[in-house]
């Protein structure tokens, strides 16, 4: 896949920043939109620069859709805004899969969205995964698997 120059540069600069050549990681696993319009990936976005958002999920079967590998810890991916243009580096702290009905608060907390309570995260979450169940033709459901991912941001411009 061909992504807009800025996503090299990005990696480059972390690169240069912050390892030696020796041990330098080999590439970043992932290049990503928090969201799936516009606002919702200028939203999310800011919460991150802004250090509110700490976590984010998925379903594998998004991952699986598009032919992606899931991110394991100490992953390092790329988050692009809508234009494509590489914003900041995350690297992945912790992960697990558990179904959408067994998403605690802790996690909703660390999303950083809304009020921060479980309820917001439930309805915001239905609400998006819902439309991604529909794109890849899998039914929605409170079984389904979640992936929830905690990241740190680690580079950014």
């Amino acid at each position: 896949m061909t992504y807009d120059p800025s996503v090299n540069k990005m990696w480059a600069g972390f690169l240069d920043k912050n390892f030696k050549d020796g041990d330098r990681p080999e590439a970043y696993s992932f290049v990503f939109r928090f969201g799936d319009s516009e606002a919702l990936t200028a939203e999310l976005l800011s919460l991150v620069l802004e250090g509110k958002k700490q976590a984010t999920a998925y379903s594998p079967w998004f991952f699986e859709h598009d032919g992606q590998s899931i991110p394991q810890a100490g992953d390092y991916s790329i988050s692009i805004d809508w234009e494509g243009k590489a914003r900041c580096i995350i690297q992945t702290v912790q992960t697990r899969i558990v179904p959408f009905d067994e998403v605690d608060e802790e996690f909703a907390r660390m999303e950083g969205e809304g009020d921060l309570s479980l309820a917001y995260w439930r309805k915001a979450h239905e609400t998006y995964f819902s439309r991604e169940c529909e794109r890849i033709g899998k039914p929605f459901s409170y079984q389904m698997p979640v992936f929830c991912e905690v990241f740190k941001v680690v580079y950014s411009e």
